[in-house]
């Protein structure tokens, strides 16, 4: 999936399998967009924005479901809609983009509480769930959460496994055992969905995860302040139970085995690598994690 300086979108690849038998029962369905189920091995335009005179700003992409995003602040999802992956209310699947009626409502409340302040800072998806994160810090998840990876808590959803089919927003409250106590205010600034875990930061530069059966609801991650105070931290990453943060001197902190040798210290289970070794002295501009597969673009 790519978006194109015009507002345009692209996609390719696999689109689903034909037949009544795989349409209504296994629901294999691809997330191209293009109203059909043909494969296609270059990128094809997504006409149907097109034709609706809609220019897009953010894209996001799951195993078999696309989230898009337009000037005017509306959600469009596609593809194969199970576990609720496409956060319109139920698991029904979608050849063409279709508006999320769920944001539409949210869009309104902001809009008769406060006009002006309702937008989207960034979307990103994985394997079965997506997160979105407001202009004001508020977090939005849905979808497959047999992990915890949405950091909702626990709830049985629509396939008999653990799943949300609605947006839903993470609160930050003391009311969770074990939970980070919080007396003020938590904003999102930034979110990364692995496979099996998410990982977040908010606007004081702190990290959370949640997943990996590990933590049901975001759960602070504790750094030695002398290594990586909040304030140094710049992007971060997760895979699929793998997490990277990179900071503002141009070190990687890594958990899980990303890398293997080179780490010039450790602390809280991170590994910290010198990026000026790694990339040959570039600078890391981004990064990207899936399953154990890791990748950067590095400035020269």
């Amino acid at each position: 999936m790519v978006l194109a300086e015009d507002g345009s979108v692209w996609t390719w690849g696999y689109a689903g399998k034909k037949g009544m038998f795989n349409w209504m029962y296994s629901q294999e369905v691809g997330a191209l967009g293009h109203g059909d189920k043909e494969p296609h091995f270059y990128p094809k335009r997504v006409e149907w924005f097109r034709e609706n005179k809609i220019k897009i700003t953010k894209i996001a992409a799951g195993n078999y479901h696309c989230v898009a995003i337009d000037t005017k602040n509306n959600m469009y999802n596609w593809g194969k809609g199970q576990y609720g992956v496409l956060g319109n209310g139920d698991n029904s699947e979608a050849v063409l983009p279709q508006l999320n009626e769920e944001f539409e409502f949210i869009k309104k409340q902001y809009e008769e509480e406060a006009p002006g302040t309702f937008g989207y800072k960034k979307v990103h998806s994985s394997d079965n769930y997506t997160a979105v994160v407001l202009k004001d810090g508020t977090l939005f998840t849905w979808g497959m959460n047999d992990r915890g990876q949405l950091g909702v808590g626990n709830a049985i959803g629509m396939d008999m496994v653990e799943s949300e089919n609605q947006p839903r927003e993470i609160v930050f409250t003391q009311s969770f055992p074990g939970h980070e106590l919080h007396n003020d205010p938590v904003f999102i600034e930034d979110v990364y969905c692995g496979q099996n875990t998410m990982i977040l930061r908010d606007h004081e530069g702190n990290v959370f995860k949640t997943g990996n059966r590990l933590d049901y609801i975001p759960k602070k991650i504790t750094f030695d302040d002398e290594l990586l105070p909040p304030e140094k931290i710049d992007l971060i990453a997760s895979g699929r139970s793998h997490f990277s943060v990179l900071d503002k001197d141009h070190n990687m902190h890594t958990f899980g085995n990303i890398f293997k040798g080179k780490e010039i210290g450790v602390h809280a289970g991170f590994k910290i690598f010198d990026c000026d070794q790694l990339f040959d002295g570039g600078k890391v501009a981004q990064m990207q994690m899936a399953y154990e597969i890791f990748g950067a673009v590095a400035r020269v």
